[in-house]
Protein backbone atom coordinates (compact mmCIF):
# COMPACT_ATOMS: atom_id res chain seq x y z
CA UNK A 1 0.00 0.00 0.00
CA UNK A 2 1.38 3.79 -0.64
CA UNK A 3 0.34 6.27 2.03
CA UNK A 4 3.77 8.49 1.42
CA UNK A 5 12.93 33.89 11.37
CA UNK A 6 14.21 34.86 7.89
CA UNK A 7 17.86 35.48 9.12
CA UNK A 8 20.88 34.67 7.43
CA UNK A 9 23.79 33.92 9.33
CA UNK A 10 26.66 34.85 7.71
CA UNK A 11 28.67 32.29 10.13
CA UNK A 12 28.31 29.14 8.28
CA UNK A 13 28.56 25.66 9.76
CA UNK A 14 32.13 24.01 9.74
CA UNK A 15 33.58 20.41 10.99
CA UNK A 16 36.07 20.32 11.86
CA UNK A 17 36.09 16.06 11.82
CA UNK A 18 33.48 13.83 12.61
CA UNK A 19 34.42 12.62 15.76
CA UNK A 20 31.98 14.36 17.94
CA UNK A 21 28.10 15.17 16.85
CA UNK A 22 27.60 18.86 16.98
CA UNK A 23 24.22 21.17 16.74
CA UNK A 24 23.82 23.76 15.71
CA UNK A 25 20.46 26.12 17.12
CA UNK A 26 18.72 29.27 16.12
CA UNK A 27 17.51 31.45 18.40
CA UNK A 28 14.46 32.16 16.55
CA UNK A 29 14.19 28.73 14.92
CA UNK A 30 10.43 28.84 15.51
CA UNK A 31 10.17 31.37 13.09
CA UNK A 32 12.83 30.39 10.79
CA UNK A 33 12.63 30.69 6.91
CA UNK A 34 12.46 26.80 6.09
CA UNK A 35 15.21 25.29 4.40
CA UNK A 36 15.40 22.74 1.51
CA UNK A 37 17.70 19.59 1.31
CA UNK A 38 19.48 19.54 -2.42
CA UNK A 39 22.49 17.56 -3.79
CA UNK A 40 26.03 18.94 -5.41
CA UNK A 41 28.45 16.34 -6.00
CA UNK A 42 27.23 13.67 -3.97
CA UNK A 43 27.28 16.20 -0.87
CA UNK A 44 24.27 17.82 0.65
CA UNK A 45 23.48 21.28 1.59
CA UNK A 46 20.32 23.50 2.17
CA UNK A 47 19.00 26.27 0.18
CA UNK A 48 16.27 28.71 1.02
CA UNK A 49 12.67 29.18 -0.70
CA UNK A 50 14.22 31.81 -3.06
CA UNK A 51 16.85 29.33 -4.34
CA UNK A 52 19.87 30.83 -2.01
CA UNK A 53 22.49 28.31 -0.59
CA UNK A 54 22.42 28.98 3.25
CA UNK A 55 24.12 25.67 4.22
CA UNK A 56 26.95 24.82 0.98
CA UNK A 57 26.93 21.30 0.10
CA UNK A 58 29.50 19.67 2.20
CA UNK A 59 27.72 16.02 3.98
CA UNK A 60 27.31 12.57 2.87
CA UNK A 61 23.66 12.63 3.80
CA UNK A 62 21.13 14.90 5.32
CA UNK A 63 17.54 14.62 6.56
CA UNK A 64 14.60 17.70 5.79
CA UNK A 65 14.40 19.98 8.42
CA UNK A 66 11.59 19.15 11.23
CA UNK A 67 10.95 22.21 13.71
CA UNK A 68 13.87 24.35 12.26
CA UNK A 69 16.77 21.88 13.20
CA UNK A 70 17.94 19.47 10.67
CA UNK A 71 20.24 16.02 11.42
CA UNK A 72 23.41 15.41 8.90
CA UNK A 73 25.67 12.68 8.89
CA UNK A 74 29.58 15.20 8.80
CA UNK A 75 31.45 12.06 8.52
CA UNK A 76 33.11 11.44 5.32
CA UNK A 77 34.11 7.64 6.30
CA UNK A 78 31.04 6.79 8.43
CA UNK A 79 31.94 2.52 9.06
CA UNK A 80 35.34 4.13 11.27
CA UNK A 81 33.38 7.35 12.74
CA UNK A 82 31.25 6.17 14.90
CA UNK A 83 29.68 9.52 15.89
CA UNK A 84 29.05 11.27 12.99
CA UNK A 85 25.41 12.86 12.87
CA UNK A 86 25.12 16.67 13.27
CA UNK A 87 21.91 18.57 14.28
CA UNK A 88 22.33 22.60 12.88
CA UNK A 89 20.08 25.52 11.66
CA UNK A 90 20.99 28.92 10.36
CA UNK A 91 22.52 30.05 13.57
CA UNK A 92 26.01 28.75 13.44
CA UNK A 93 26.82 28.35 16.78
CA UNK A 94 27.89 24.58 18.16
CA UNK A 95 26.02 23.40 20.95
CA UNK A 96 25.57 19.77 21.90
CA UNK A 97 27.56 16.44 20.54
CA UNK A 98 28.38 12.72 20.64
CA UNK A 99 25.43 10.85 18.86
CA UNK A 100 25.72 7.81 16.46
CA UNK A 101 22.51 8.66 15.05
CA UNK A 102 19.59 10.81 15.31
CA UNK A 103 16.16 10.83 13.85
CA UNK A 104 13.73 14.10 13.32
CA UNK A 105 12.60 16.59 15.89
CA UNK A 106 8.77 15.70 16.71
CA UNK A 107 6.97 18.31 19.25
CA UNK A 108 10.33 19.42 20.57
CA UNK A 109 12.16 16.43 21.57
CA UNK A 110 14.41 14.21 19.24
CA UNK A 111 15.72 10.49 19.32
CA UNK A 112 19.66 9.85 19.40
CA UNK A 113 21.45 6.87 19.42
CA UNK A 114 24.31 7.46 22.41
CA UNK A 115 26.75 4.52 22.88
CA UNK A 116 24.30 2.25 21.22
CA UNK A 117 21.20 3.02 23.49
CA UNK A 118 18.60 5.40 22.66
CA UNK A 119 17.46 8.48 24.29
CA UNK A 120 15.99 12.26 23.65
CA UNK A 121 17.02 15.61 23.22
CA UNK A 122 15.24 19.12 23.34
CA UNK A 123 16.59 21.70 20.74
CA UNK A 124 19.23 22.81 22.79
CA UNK A 125 20.99 19.54 23.18
CA UNK A 126 20.00 18.14 26.50
CA UNK A 127 19.32 14.90 27.63
CA UNK A 128 15.65 14.73 28.77
CA UNK A 129 15.05 11.16 28.47
CA UNK A 130 18.33 9.13 29.04
CA UNK A 131 19.88 6.67 26.34
CA UNK A 132 18.39 3.40 27.56
CA UNK A 133 16.21 1.64 25.05
CA UNK A 134 18.26 -1.09 22.82
CA UNK A 135 16.99 -3.42 20.58
CA UNK A 136 17.47 -4.46 17.25
CA UNK A 137 13.98 -4.28 15.91
CA UNK A 138 14.54 -0.61 15.16
CA UNK A 139 14.94 2.77 16.17
CA UNK A 140 13.01 4.93 18.57
CA UNK A 141 10.52 6.49 16.64
CA UNK A 142 9.47 10.12 16.72
CA UNK A 143 6.98 12.31 19.41
CA UNK A 144 3.13 12.18 18.27
CA UNK A 145 0.59 13.47 20.56
CA UNK A 146 2.70 13.12 23.45
CA UNK A 147 3.80 9.01 23.02
CA UNK A 148 6.84 8.08 20.99
CA UNK A 149 7.27 4.70 20.10
CA UNK A 150 10.38 2.42 21.72
CA UNK A 151 11.54 -0.35 20.98
CA UNK A 152 13.09 -3.14 24.07
CA UNK A 153 14.38 -5.73 23.27
CA UNK A 154 11.95 -7.79 20.63
CA UNK A 155 9.20 -6.10 21.93
CA UNK A 156 7.61 -1.77 21.13
CA UNK A 157 6.02 0.65 23.75
CA UNK A 158 4.89 3.95 24.38
CA UNK A 159 6.40 6.56 26.30
CA UNK A 160 5.18 9.95 27.40
CA UNK A 161 7.74 13.17 27.40
CA UNK A 162 9.52 12.22 30.76
CA UNK A 163 10.61 8.93 29.58
CA UNK A 164 7.50 6.99 31.26
CA UNK A 165 5.70 3.78 29.57
CA UNK A 166 2.15 4.61 29.06
CA UNK A 167 1.85 1.39 26.85
CA UNK A 168 4.02 -1.35 28.49
CA UNK A 169 6.53 -3.35 26.04
CA UNK A 170 4.39 -5.83 23.94
CA UNK A 171 5.41 -8.11 20.75
CA UNK A 172 4.09 -5.75 17.68
CA UNK A 173 5.27 -4.83 14.67
CA UNK A 174 5.67 -0.81 14.90
CA UNK A 175 5.91 -0.87 11.22
CA UNK A 176 6.82 -2.82 8.03
CA UNK A 177 8.18 0.02 6.35
CA UNK A 178 9.89 3.14 7.32
CA UNK A 179 6.87 5.11 6.16
CA UNK A 180 5.98 8.66 7.92
CA UNK A 181 3.22 8.76 10.49
CA UNK A 182 2.78 5.04 10.25
CA UNK A 183 2.21 3.71 13.71
CA UNK A 184 2.54 6.56 15.40
CA UNK A 185 -0.63 8.20 17.16
CA UNK A 186 -2.59 9.97 15.17
CA UNK A 187 -6.05 11.30 15.73
CA UNK A 188 -6.36 9.20 19.05
CA UNK A 189 -5.52 5.81 17.72
CA UNK A 190 -1.92 4.07 16.48
CA UNK A 191 -1.88 0.84 14.04
CA UNK A 192 0.05 -1.90 14.59
CA UNK A 193 0.80 -5.57 13.75
CA UNK A 194 0.32 -8.36 15.92
CA UNK A 195 0.71 -11.85 14.87
CA UNK A 196 0.92 -10.90 10.83
CA UNK A 197 -2.51 -8.63 11.14
CA UNK A 198 -3.22 -5.20 11.43
CA UNK A 199 -5.84 -3.23 13.59
CA UNK A 200 -5.77 -0.07 16.07
CA UNK A 201 -4.65 0.75 19.76
CA UNK A 202 -5.65 3.70 21.67
CA UNK A 203 -3.43 5.68 23.84
CA UNK A 204 -3.96 3.13 26.93
CA UNK A 205 -2.99 0.39 24.68
CA UNK A 206 -6.26 -1.12 24.45
CA UNK A 207 -6.94 -2.61 21.26
CA UNK A 208 -9.97 -0.74 19.70
CA UNK A 209 -10.05 -2.37 16.38
CA UNK A 210 -9.55 -5.53 16.17
CA UNK A 211 -6.42 -7.25 14.17
CA UNK A 212 -7.66 -8.33 11.11
CA UNK A 213 -6.52 -5.89 7.91
CA UNK A 214 -3.43 -7.04 5.70
CA UNK A 215 -2.53 -3.40 6.22
CA UNK A 216 -3.24 -0.23 8.14
CA UNK A 217 -2.49 3.40 7.90
CA UNK A 218 -2.95 5.98 10.14
CA UNK A 219 -5.76 8.08 10.43
CA UNK A 220 -6.44 10.92 8.60
CA UNK A 221 -9.84 13.33 7.98
CA UNK A 222 -11.20 10.69 10.25
CA UNK A 223 -10.68 7.99 8.28
CA UNK A 224 -7.91 5.15 8.00
CA UNK A 225 -6.81 3.26 4.52
CA UNK A 226 -6.77 -0.44 5.24
CA UNK A 227 -5.75 -3.51 2.82
CA UNK A 228 -8.33 -6.63 3.49
CA UNK A 229 -7.81 -9.62 0.84
CA UNK A 230 -5.53 -7.83 -1.76
CA UNK A 231 -8.08 -4.76 -2.27
CA UNK A 232 -7.87 -1.42 -0.32
CA UNK A 233 -10.64 0.10 1.15
CA UNK A 234 -11.16 2.96 4.45
CA UNK A 235 -12.48 2.60 7.64
CA UNK A 236 -13.92 5.16 10.33
CA UNK A 237 -12.51 4.75 13.81
CA UNK A 238 -15.08 2.30 14.89
CA UNK A 239 -13.43 0.34 12.10
CA UNK A 240 -16.50 0.44 9.92
CA UNK A 241 -16.22 0.45 6.30
CA UNK A 242 -17.34 3.69 5.00
CA UNK A 243 -15.92 2.58 1.68
CA UNK A 244 -15.38 -0.57 1.10
CA UNK A 245 -12.15 -2.76 -0.02
CA UNK A 246 -12.44 -2.29 -3.91
CA UNK A 247 -9.19 -0.26 -5.33
CA UNK A 248 -5.79 -2.03 -6.16
CA UNK A 249 -4.14 0.86 -4.44
CA UNK A 250 -4.68 4.12 -2.09
CA UNK A 251 -3.15 6.77 -0.53
CA UNK A 252 -4.79 8.28 2.66
CA UNK A 253 -7.24 11.58 2.71
CA UNK A 254 -5.35 14.64 2.35
CA UNK A 255 -7.76 18.05 1.75
CA UNK A 256 -10.48 16.34 1.48
CA UNK A 257 -9.96 13.91 -1.35
CA UNK A 258 -7.75 10.50 -2.02
CA UNK A 259 -5.54 8.82 -4.62
CA UNK A 260 -7.38 5.83 -5.77
CA UNK A 261 -6.16 3.09 -8.43
CA UNK A 262 -7.88 0.63 -10.64
CA UNK A 263 -6.88 -1.31 -13.56
CA UNK A 264 -3.51 0.74 -13.59
CA UNK A 265 -5.42 4.18 -13.88
CA UNK A 266 -5.33 6.90 -11.00
CA UNK A 267 -8.41 9.29 -9.67
CA UNK A 268 -9.22 10.81 -6.83
CA UNK A 269 -12.80 10.10 -4.50
CA UNK A 270 -14.11 11.91 -1.89
CA UNK A 271 -15.15 10.37 1.53
CA UNK A 272 -18.43 8.57 0.23
CA UNK A 273 -16.62 7.11 -2.43
CA UNK A 274 -17.63 8.80 -5.27
CA UNK A 275 -14.91 9.99 -7.99
CA UNK A 276 -14.30 14.09 -8.21
CA UNK A 277 -11.51 13.34 -10.67
CA UNK A 278 -12.02 10.23 -13.11
CA UNK A 279 -9.58 8.07 -13.51
CA UNK A 280 -7.11 8.94 -15.98
CA UNK A 281 -3.44 9.00 -14.79
CA UNK A 282 -0.61 6.45 -14.91
CA UNK A 283 0.50 7.57 -10.96
CA UNK A 284 -0.94 10.16 -8.42
CA UNK A 285 -0.21 11.64 -5.42
CA UNK A 286 -2.41 13.03 -2.19
CA UNK A 287 -3.31 17.02 -2.70
CA UNK A 288 -0.69 19.40 -0.81
CA UNK A 289 -0.89 23.26 -0.87
CA UNK A 290 -3.78 23.00 -3.12
CA UNK A 291 -1.58 20.89 -5.72
CA UNK A 292 -1.60 16.94 -6.68
CA UNK A 293 1.50 15.51 -8.69
CA UNK A 294 0.10 13.32 -11.46
CA UNK A 295 2.16 11.20 -14.22
CA UNK A 296 0.85 11.50 -17.73
CA UNK A 297 2.42 10.44 -20.82
CA UNK A 298 5.47 8.95 -18.46
CA UNK A 299 5.68 12.61 -17.26
CA UNK A 300 4.91 14.12 -13.60
CA UNK A 301 3.52 17.40 -13.71
CA UNK A 302 0.66 18.84 -11.32
CA UNK A 303 -2.93 19.12 -10.91
CA UNK A 304 -5.60 21.28 -9.13
CA UNK A 305 -8.56 20.17 -6.81
CA UNK A 306 -10.57 19.46 -10.16
CA UNK A 307 -8.10 18.33 -12.06
CA UNK A 308 -6.97 20.52 -14.41
CA UNK A 309 -3.08 20.37 -15.33
CA UNK A 310 -0.95 23.71 -13.21
CA UNK A 311 2.06 22.44 -14.18
CA UNK A 312 2.83 20.86 -17.63
CA UNK A 313 3.41 16.92 -16.88
CA UNK A 314 7.86 17.34 -17.91
CA UNK A 315 9.65 15.32 -14.41
CA UNK A 316 10.66 11.99 -14.14
CA UNK A 317 9.77 12.16 -10.54
CA UNK A 318 7.61 14.58 -8.53
CA UNK A 319 6.84 15.08 -4.70
CA UNK A 320 4.47 17.02 -2.79
CA UNK A 321 4.52 20.81 -2.41
CA UNK A 322 5.75 21.65 0.86
CA UNK A 323 6.36 25.39 2.38
CA UNK A 324 5.70 26.30 -1.21
CA UNK A 325 8.11 24.25 -2.90
CA UNK A 326 8.03 20.77 -4.46
CA UNK A 327 10.74 18.43 -4.97
CA UNK A 328 10.97 17.14 -8.73
CA UNK A 329 13.69 14.88 -10.52
CA UNK A 330 15.42 14.33 -14.25
CA UNK A 331 16.46 10.85 -15.05
CA UNK A 332 15.12 7.86 -14.48
CA UNK A 333 18.57 6.14 -13.35
CA UNK A 334 19.31 6.04 -9.94
CA UNK A 335 23.25 6.56 -10.72
CA UNK A 336 22.08 9.76 -12.65
CA UNK A 337 19.29 11.26 -11.16
CA UNK A 338 19.17 14.93 -10.54
CA UNK A 339 17.30 16.79 -7.87
CA UNK A 340 15.79 20.47 -8.15
CA UNK A 341 13.29 22.31 -6.70
CA UNK A 342 10.12 23.83 -8.23
CA UNK A 343 7.74 26.58 -7.00
CA UNK A 344 3.62 26.62 -7.13
CA UNK A 345 3.98 28.13 -11.03
CA UNK A 346 6.35 25.79 -11.69
CA UNK A 347 9.34 28.43 -11.85
CA UNK A 348 12.33 26.41 -11.63
CA UNK A 349 14.25 27.62 -7.77
CA UNK A 350 16.83 25.08 -7.75
CA UNK A 351 17.82 23.43 -10.95
CA UNK A 352 17.93 19.57 -11.22
CA UNK A 353 21.46 18.88 -9.39
CA UNK A 354 23.30 15.77 -8.09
Amino acid sequence: MRVTAYIICLTMLVFSGCSRTRAVKCAQQKAATPLFRIMEKGEYGYINGEGKVIVTPQFIGGQEFAEGIVAVICCKAPLTCPSHVAYFNCAGNLTFGNFEKGRPFSEGLAAVEYKGKWGYIDDSGKMVIEPQFVSTAGTAREFHEGLAAVPVGDKWGYINKVGKFVINPRRMIISLQQTPGISEFSEGLAAVNVNGKWGYIDKTGKLTIATMFDFAESFSEGIAAVSLAGKHGFIDKTGKWVIKPQFDAVWSFSAGSAPVQLSNKWGFIDKSGGFIIPLQFEDALPFSEGLAAVKVRGKYGYIDSVGKIMIQPQYDSAHNFTRGLAMIQMGTDPASVKTGYIDKRGKMIWKPTR
